[in-house]
Parts: structure tokens; C-alpha cells; sequence
């Protein structure tokens, strides 16, 4: 079972609350636009916080559905034993619960997932650049729209609106992990600092056109500037991810390697990643998107075998 589209991941929340009271803590911020963000956390209250360490997992773009899709079936294991289709979980619930905050904002951009055509993207509906321009927009003379941090539409009117942009304000859009003003950080920097013991997975896709793989695990851009202690668990962390990736059916890049931007994308990492990346043990998973050749079920597959290979590392 897929579950993506706000309204879906809402019915869920909402019954995980009825349900769960004990295992589940729920935050929301409304964005500009009405629609919710949540940032679920799922831990055993009655066990002490101190003792725990707390993984954050967020999905910022609304094109890459996956991720959401993967955080709501671990998320239902932890509370119900069982996935979505009712298959008991391989996860030991007990141990993972007692000694782990799992913290998950499974959708950062429900306004830019709202507008999608599409539940998911498997290759078969529209080629990479007729996708791409869903996904960023489509300028005035026909090109796809630049990709901005944040913009206005008092200054740029494109023709269509990305649906990765996030609506923050009267004319002004953002990239959700682009800006502080996006929900993704807002809820980011709000859970980070409850916890001196903290790692982050950033879950994402893209189109591995014309190569030959696809999954890969990113270091951060700011990889060789960090803590050494930060630097070699990024690493170490990173080796196990590729190897539960090829295990899950992956072709997958054999080495963790630092973001691959240059120039002014790169400095969006360096300038917001930053914050973060600094005090706290990040990996970035990327996982193909609308291609025939990773369908939508592996591409769920993909990423919650990272979830889930973090959630054992940790118990182990």
C-alpha cells in the first residue's frame, strides 16, 4: 500500500493518534496555504529520553513521493507490528522503542504534493524533462524555470509553478530545503535541539538518467570540514546504507561520496544544510524516480530498507 497524498497521510495521523497514545507524539505547523505538516515521533514514553538517541527522517520535496511513502509503512510497523498490507514487521519493536526517538516528517511540502498529477512516477507517463518541468516549472519563454531558493511572483511569472516550491507567503515561494521560512526547517530546528544524541536521514530522489544506477547515499557538501567523530560516522554509516541498499535489489554506488553541486546550488547546502550537517551525523539517500526500470514498489522498497537498516544499526 502507497500512502503519499496529504489528505492520505492526514486519515492515517489521525487514527495512528486514537490508536497510539503511548508510542506516538505528533507536531504540526499549517503552512501559508492550510495544508498540514507533521513531524511524527515514535518512542516508548514510559522509557526516560536520556538514554535515547533520536534519528530525524524528512522528505522536503513533494515530486519525490517515495520517501513519504516509506516513512508511513515503518511508521505503522513500529505502532501496530504489521505494514500497510498487514505482513508482520522483521523490526524488534521492544528494543527499537525503549532505546530509539524516531522522529519523521514524511511529507515537508503537503501544499506542493497536493497539486502532483500523479500518486507516484514510474517512467511511464511522461519522459525525465516533461517530469522536471512538473516538477520546477515552466518560464515564460517555454524553458524550464530556473530553480530559485525563494522567489516572487511580482518579479518572475512563469507560466506553471513547480510543485516543489512551497507557498510561504503572498507571492513568495521557496524550495523547502532551501529557505529557513520552509516547513521542513522550521520543524528540523525544532527537533534537533531536544536531543544532545541526534542523526539525520534525508530522503530523496532523482532520475539517474543515462547511468547506470539506481540508489546512491551523499555525504554532506561540508563532508571534509567536519568534526572528525561526525565525519567518520557519516562515513561508517553511509557503507552500511549502500550495503542495505544492494541487499534490497539496488544498483547502488559503491561509496558514500560528498553532494556534487558547485556554484550557487552548492552554497544552498553549505549556507542551510550547514546548521545542521555541523552538529550532526546527516546522510542524504537518493533513490531513482520515474524511470520503468525502478518501479514504484521497489522505490518504496529502496528507501525503507535505509529506515529500516538505521533502526538496526542502532539496536544492535
Amino acid at each position: 500500500m502507497w500512502i503519499a497524498k496529504p489528505e492520505e497521510v492526514e486519515a492515517k495521523v489521525s487514527d495512528w493518534v486514537q490508536r497510539y497514545p503511548d508510542f506516538l507524539f505528533v507536531e504540526m505547523l499549517t503552512q501559508f496555504t492550510g495544508h498540514k505538516v507533521y513531524a511524527l515521533t515514535v518512542t516508548d514514553k514510559s522509557v526516560k529520553d536520556e538514554s535515547k538517541v533520536r534519528v530525524i527522517f524528512a522528505v522536503p520535496h513533494a515530486h519525490e513521493p517515495a520517501g513519504t511513502a516509506a516513512c508511513i509503512n515503518v511508521i505503522n510497523q513500529l505502532l501496530t507490528g504489521g505494514d500497510l498490507e498487514g505482513r508482520p514487521t522483521d523490526i524488534d519493536r521492544s528494543v527499537a522503542l525503549n532505546k530509539l526517538i524516531l522522529s519523521f516528517i514524511p511529507d515537508a511540502n503537503p501544499y506542493g504534493r497536493a497539486k502532483s498529477p500523479e500518486k507516484w512516477w514510474d517512467g511511464t507517463k511522461c519522459t525525465n524533462e516533461e517530469f522536471l518541468n512538473i516538477a520546477f516549472g515552466v518560464d515564460e519563454d517555454g524553458g524550464r524555470f530556473h530553480r530559485y531558493g525563494r522567489w516572487c511572483s511580482l518579479e518572475h511569472k512563469p507560466k506553471t509553478i513547480g510543485i516543489v516550491y512551497e507557498k510561504v507567503w503572498d507571492h513568495v515561494y521557496v524550495e523547502p530545503n532551501r529557505d529557513w521560512s520552509s516547513s521542513y526547517f522550521k520543524l528540523m530546528i525544532r527537533l534537533l535541539p531536544r536531543h544532545k544524541r541526534n542523526l539525520f536521514l534525508d530522503l530523496h530522489q532523482t532520475e539517474f538518467e543515462k547511468q547506470p544506477y539506481n540508489a546512491e547515499v551523499i555525504l554532506p557538501a561540508l563532508q571534509e570540514e567536519l568534526p572528525g567523530d561526525i565525519k567518520r560516522c557519516n562515513v561508517k554509516w553511509g557503507q552500511y546504507l549502500i550495503k542495505a541498499l544492494s541487499k534490497a535489489g539496488a544498483n547502488v554506488k559503491s561509496e558514500p561520496k560528498p553532494l556534487g553541486y558547485t556554484g550557487e546550488q552548492r552554497e544552498y547546502f553549505v549556507r542551510y544544510g550547514g546548521i545542521i550537517t555541523r552538529s550532526t551525523p546527516t546522510l542524504t539517500v537518493e533513490v531513482q524516480n520515474n524511470n520503468s526500470r525502478t518501479p514504484p514498489d521497489l522505490q518504496l522498497k529502496l528507501h525503507e530498507a535505509v529506515i529500516k537498516a538505521t533502526i538496526y544499526k542502532l539496536i544492535i
